[in-house]
């Protein structure tokens, strides 16, 4: 593990990325994250498919990473996560759609702080347009890390073995308010 001197975080990747070198050899232990990170992200950011969240060390090399997009759900698959039942059959929610950190800067709380800003910007997309929560697709080994933020599992794992977890908005607001408590 290294020591990070300093980092920073940007949290808009999508019009800042063409200004950091992206790690060479990243490697955050899942071979489909890994894969993303090297031939996909800039891509995707560039299209503005997805909009990004990311620490940058002091080299100006990206080393972790998180996008973000939108999607419906069934309400069906998250009606007992909703606050109020009458919701359409479809339920607008922020996708968590990549979360990763280099092998050599994990165990530091980097995941954990790229995942509060994206917290807080589904809070502000929340107050325009409301959205009913956040959804990901859990890799095995996130599951626990996902589990420990409030995120809980939706079904049992899929054909390629990540588990779709939701975690509410208003347990999203929550977690910001008790942050800006503990910063302030």
């Amino acid at each position: 593990m290294h020591e990070i001197a300093s980092y920073e975080v940007d949290d808009n990747l999508r019009r800042n990325y063409s200004s950091y070198t992206f790690l060479k050899g990243f490697c955050c232990g899942e071979a489909l994250l890994d894969d993303y990170f090297k031939t996909k992200l800039k891509r995707a950011l560039k299209s503005e498919n997805v909009t990004g969240i990311g620490a940058i060390n002091d080299k100006g090399e990206l080393f972790a990473f998180c996008t973000l997009t939108f999607l419906m759900l069934d309400k069906a698959r998250v009606q007992a996560h909703l606050e109020h039942a009458n919701q359409p059959q479809q339920v607008p929610a922020v996708k968590l759609s990549m979360l990763a950190v280099d092998l050599n800067y994990q165990g530091q709380g980097i995941g954990a702080e790229l995942l509060m800003i994206a917290f807080d910007q589904a809070i502000v997309v929340h107050n325009t347009i409301p959205v009913k929560g956040m959804y990901l697709d859990a890799a095995p080994k996130a599951i626990r890390f996902y589990q420990s933020l409030g995120f809980e599992m939706l079904d049992e794992a899929g054909v390629d073995g990540t588990t779709p977890m939701f975690l509410p908005i208003r347990t999203m607001v929550a977690a910001a308010a008790a942050a800006s408590v503990a910063s302030g």
